[in-house]
């Protein structure tokens, strides 16, 4: 016998089934942490929830992620968006002689193949 998935099922499941237990949870989550606390619900292809508190109330006292660790809720931090590249994936530059450099009219090849060759400049 072969498994087949209810999509209809699933979706009253996510959508209502869920839903009570979801904004409970919110509601618990701004009612520890008191004045300033604001829940939104919606539905997406789920139920869904968002507790909100102002910036300064978070930085200063981290109230929003207190409460959350308390009402049982896993706490990450938010991927960074960004990562910077700190010179690992640099590609080598090509080494030419000084006479090389020189000769091609580049300047700054020049400078770095001078300094190669004293020595100062790393490889």
């Amino acid at each position: 016998m072969a498994f087949v998935l209810d999509q209809d099922g699933g979706a009253e499941v996510l959508k209502e089934l869920a839903a009570s237990a979801i904004n409970g949870l919110a509601q618990q989550v701004a009612d520890d942490i008191g004045e300033g606390a604001k829940v939104t619900i919606y539905t997406t292809d789920r139920a869904a929830a968002t507790v909100s508190v102002p910036a300064e109330m978070q930085a200063k006292d981290g109230v929003l992620t207190r409460a959350a660790a308390a009402a049982g809720l896993e706490v990450r931090p938010k991927p960074a968006t960004e990562t910077r590249n700190r010179g690992k994936g640099r590609k080598a530059r090509p080494e030419a002689t000084p006479a090389e450099a020189k000769a091609s009219g580049d300047a700054n090849e020049a400078w770095v193949a001078a300094r190669r060759s004293q020595g100062k400049a790393g490889r």
